[in-house]
């Protein structure tokens, strides 16, 4: 007979521990950066690295604009990054890391504003007063550099840093290498005015006359956590464990982006791999790319006064909540219905209005709550789809259970009726691959 925990008095020990916090500066410059640009860092060597506590810290400004802004979420500044294992690339990444970020932010509960959001983040772009409280109702959002300052972080990344187990012992791997790739500015906004929307013809919800805003990179660094256990006991363990298997096998998150500038009834893309764990399709105007101004989220504070009672990043913005025009996701005019077909199978099995969309995508968020608030929201702003392919809590099992399409590559299609223009459509194929480390600080990756 055994006793649950609650009643078992008990205690675990882990001799000869220790960890530490290190400062990794960038292998090019540190400051004056900007975008299309890469940055890289040498991550540590001969440790126990932590991935999930990678903490990138920097100042970001606007040095071009009428009034230009910062984008929503600090992350919006990274297009795409990449991990190399001795100059071997061991993860490509996706172009479009931004919009996967937003999209899995939107369905998930990551970055819920009442809950968890990050004071480095950026989650909302200021009207009135910036992250440092200074005024810029007259110009750009321009946070001060000097003293070496870093307002922003990007601390919770998607792709391979939510490998399992997220401590890693990079003594048995090449020296690995983390390149981060920049944003376009088109991600930034730029407005005519500061006066709440629908006040006039020079709101914040006012494009420019030729928006132009260039954002600046400066100050930036990386912050890693390592461990180390001299016990002994763990090198054993990894050792046996190679000589029993031939190798070490770590799953992590993988993301196919496709994208479709003028979807008129049917997009197709194709992938093979030995997890496809979900799909999920995000609905964007087709003239997304170009900059514009702050896009007000539906049912949040306006000229007509306040419509919700959260507050910001300080009492000036109290009730408002925006998004880069790059980043809003509207329903499509017209859209009546949608279905997905991955080599003939149908998901779901019936063309589901966007109302239910909403209820299949909650169902493959595994409920979570997320940062839609209203049925008008999600129309207006959010609306993103999504199918689960894998069993529920699959990643905290480590379970590969999704499609293996890799026998033959899978043709998909995103079917859709009604659409009266022509959206642009991000499709996202979301997949565990496995990183597999042998002996002799060989790797091999299983996509």
């Amino acid at each position: 007979m055994s006793y649950p925990a609650s009643l078992t008095p008990f205690v675990r020990r882990l001799q000869a521990h220790s960890s530490n916090t290190f400062k990794i500066e960038p292998s090019g410059a540190r400051s004056g950066l900007g975008a299309g640009q890469v940055i890289s860092f040498q991550l540590p060597s001969n440790s126990l690295l932590s991935l999930k506590d990678l903490r990138w810290c920097f100042n970001a400004k606007i040095t071009a604009g009428t009034r230009g802004r910062l984008p929503n979420k600090i992350s919006s500044l990274v297009e795409r990054y990449s991990i190399e294992a001795g100059g071997v690339v061991i993860y490509q990444g996706h172009l479009g890391y931004n919009v996967v970020k937003h999209a899995k932010d939107t369905m998930n509960m990551a970055q819920c504003d009442e809950v968890c959001r990050n004071v480095m983040n950026h989650e909302e772009i200021p009207r009135l007063t910036g992250v440092d409280d200074a005024d810029v109702s007259g110009g750009n959002e321009a946070p001060s550099d000097s003293n070496d300052a870093t307002q922003f972080c990007v601390d919770d990344w998607l792709g391979f840093m939510e490998a399992k187990p997220e401590i890693i012992p990079t003594d048995l791997l090449p020296e690995l290498t983390l390149k981060i790739y920049l944003a376009p500015n088109a991600v930034c906004t730029d407005s005519a005015g500061t006066a709440l929307d629908g006040a006039g013809a020079s709101d914040f919800t006012d494009a420019a006359g030729s928006p132009a805003a260039v954002y600046q990179i400066n100050n930036q660094r990386l912050l890693c956590t390592t461990y180390a256990i001299n016990d002994g006991l763990f090198d054993m363990m990894i050792e046996q464990r190679i000589k029993d298997n031939g190798f070490l096998e770590i799953p992590f998150k993988q993301y196919f982006t496709f994208f479709d500038g003028a979807h008129s009834g049917s997009t197709r893309f194709s992938i093979g791999t030995q997890s496809l764990d979900a799909v999920h399709m995000v609905w964007r105007p087709a003239a997304y790319a170009t900059q514009g101004a702050p896009v007000l989220v539906s049912g949040f504070k306006g000229n007509g006064g306040v419509a919700a009672g959260l507050q910001l990043e300080n009492s000036a913005h109290a009730g408002e909540k925006y998004v880069s025009k790059y980043f809003n996701f509207p329903k499509p005019a017209g859209l009546t219905g949608a279905q997905l077909q991955l080599n003939g199978s149908l998901y779901p099995q019936f063309l589901a209005t966007p109302d239910e969309w909403n209820r299949i995508t909650k169902s493959s968020a595994n409920g979570k709550n997320n940062v839609v608030k209203s049925l008008q929201a999600w129309n207006d702003n959010y609306h993103i789809y999504s199918v689960r392919l894998n069993q529920p809590d699959a990643d905290e099992l480590r379970l590969i259970s999704g499609l293996d399409t890799r026998s033959q590559n899978m043709a998909g299609y995103l079917n859709s009726t009604g659409i009266s223009s022509a959206p642009a459509v991000v499709i996202i194929c979301e997949c565990t691959s496995t990183l597999r480390v042998g002996a002799g600080m060989s790797v091999s990756v299983v996509v």
